[in-house]
Order: structure tokens, then sequence, then C-alpha cells
């Protein structure tokens, strides 16, 4: 009796872990996946890539900003999540609130609305041994 109750347990358990990862993985794909703006390094050996996340109903949308090798691969807009490395900025804001600037071939400034939050920011990060700084600017209106 008790070995049979166990396994009922075990068998509900493992019903819902496999029902929370199908809901998940749905929610996922019912993302849409931009790119939003690209900047080529002066030295055109890197690029930032400002992408953002719309879920639609069913999410928030979010903005990252990752520095990635010019010869990464940026697809303009998939159903699938982008797994950018080195992601420096992120803001749940649209991708066309952000703006990038190159200031020099390492020095990456991101500018953004005026009173939003940054819940992540890293001011330097290496991608292929080189070593990028970056700074943030809040722009004076909405339209930075």
């Amino acid at each position: 009796m008790i070995r049979s109750c166990l396994w009922i347990i075990g068998v509900l358990v493992a019903l819902g872990l496999l029902g929370a990862f199908l809901f998940a993985k749905a929610m996922e794909l019912s993302v849409t996946y931009i790119v939003w703006q690209t900047k080529t390094s002066p030295d055109g050996k890197f690029k930032a890539v400002a992408h953002y996340a719309d879920g639609g109903a069913t999410s928030r949308f979010f903005t990252d900003v990752s520095i990635v090798p010019a010869g990464f691969d940026t697809p303009e807009k998939t159903e699938r999540a982008l797994d950018y490395p080195n992601t420096v900025f992120y803001s749940e804001l649209p991708g066309d609130k952000i703006t990038l600037v190159w200031t020099q071939p390492r020095t990456l400034l991101i500018r953004y609305p005026k009173g939003k939050p940054i819940p992540h920011f890293t001011p330097s990060v290496q991608v292929d041994g080189q070593t990028f700084q970056i700074e943030k600017k809040e722009a004076a209106d909405e339209t930075p």
C-alpha cells in the first residue's frame, strides 16, 4: 500500500515537472527576438548589438546590449532565444529607446531615457582578449 502511494506521488511530481518544463518552453517559443541596433566598432573588429525580446501579452519586453566579434551571426529576427555572450546592459526598455555610440575603438556609450531603471550594467568586458569600457548616460528626454 505504501509503495503504491509513493509510486503515485512520484508519477504526479514527474508529471508536474514535465508540465512546468513544457509551459516554459511554450512561453519561450511565443517570444519574438529582434536585433534593433548593430554598431560596428571604429576598427571594424567588433560590434555592439542591441537586441530585444517581445513576448506580446505573455511577458514583458526587455533589451540587452552585447559586444561580440564582427563575424558573430546576428539574425535580424528569430523565434528562438538569442544567446549572445558578453551582455553588458539590460533594461526593460524597447530597443528604439537605446542608442549605441562607439566613442573610441574599445569604448561603447549606451544612451537611454532619463529616469529609467537599468537592472544590469557591466562597466567593462573582455571579448576575444580585448578589454572594452562601457559607459552609460541618461538622455535629457525620452529620445536619446
